[in-house]
């Protein structure tokens, strides 16, 4: 599933259909820069963004909503994992 596209954003991001199997293994690619699991992004999302050092406000806001959207997607698909 992809969150954004370089057309209307700065950022192609995407579900990684490589992920893991399990939810904390999910991978939300930032593609052409890096890539994060569910489990770095729920442990430390602002961490991660300063990884990529955006270096306007209104990029960073941008990207951490697509992340939300990724954690918000997977919570849904994992509702049942204990």
């Amino acid at each position: 599933m992809s969150y954004s596209r370089w057309g209307n954003s700065n950022w192609y991001t995407y579900w990684d259909v490589g992920s893991g199997d399990t939810k904390d293994t999910q991978i939300f690619t930032i593609c052409g820069e890096t890539s994060f699991t569910y489990k770095d992004l729920k442990c430390g999302i602002e961490a991660c963004i300063l990884k990529l050092k955006p270096s306007l406000e209104e990029e960073q806001k941008e990207l951490k909503g697509y992340m939300q959207e990724f954690i918000r997607n997977i919570d849904e698909e994992y509702k049942n994992e204990s």
